[in-house]
């Protein structure tokens, strides 16, 4: 039983083919390129507007996306890769001794009810949380919805990658608290010793 997985992503695909920023001087000087001419939006989150511009690492401003119109008038959109890869959660490398740029498998996108059935297969034991040499029981906190009660011991990752979990009757605290002394809470291992904070956004 596989416990060492604790961030679960699911990520939307974008509707068109992934593309590449290649932009040629040929292209240009034919009048047929424009650029930042469309809005870009991911699950119907705005990404891109009309005329943005993303700044790369180097600090250069370059445009977030690029329309090429034919001479029958079809359109080719560019969107640039990296950003892209970063976003979807795809492995994007360059090979500079084939001129290759490698695109690996990203995440799967899963149904909640699928993805519920699947978390349980890898953490629960005859349908209930598994328990610590102490009796408390330990998992997701979203599997409290099958089980039918949320466990002792919540997993999480704290601030310094170690992953481990929350007391639930620590958080339980937190969260009813209205002016909390600290915006942190201790994460554990299995036999209760403190590996890291997990640290609470504003609100």
């Amino acid at each position: 039983m596989k416990k060492s997985r604790f961030h679960y992503f699911i990520a939307g695909m974008v509707a068109a083919t992934v593309c590449f920023t290649i932009m040629t001087t040929a292209l240009a000087v034919s009048g047929n390129i424009f650029f930042n001419g469309i809005n870009v939006s991911m699950n119907g989150v705005p990404v891109f507007q009309k005329e943005d511009f993303l700044e790369l690492r180097s600090g250069q401003r370059v445009p977030a996306s690029i329309l090429y119109v034919d001479e029958n008038g079809g359109g080719t959109t560019y969107l640039p890769v990296r950003w892209l890869s970063e976003n979807l959660g795809v492995s994007i490398t360059w090979n500079k001794e084939t001129d290759t740029i490698e695109i690996e498998k990203g995440y799967t996108v899963v149904a909640p009810d699928d993805f519920l059935q699947e978390l349980a297969k890898e953490w629960l034991v005859n349908g209930d949380y598994p328990k610590n040499a102490k009796g408390e029981t330990y998992g997701p906190e979203s599997l409290e919805s099958i089980v039918g009660y949320p466990p002792d011991l919540i997993a999480a990752a704290a601030t310094n990658g170690q992953e481990g979990y929350l007391r639930r009757s620590e958080l339980a605290e937190y969260l009813s608290s209205d002016s909390p002394q600290d915006n942190s809470l201790p994460v554990y291992d299995l036999d209760g010793n403190v590996i890291g904070e997990f640290i609470f956004g504003n609100g």
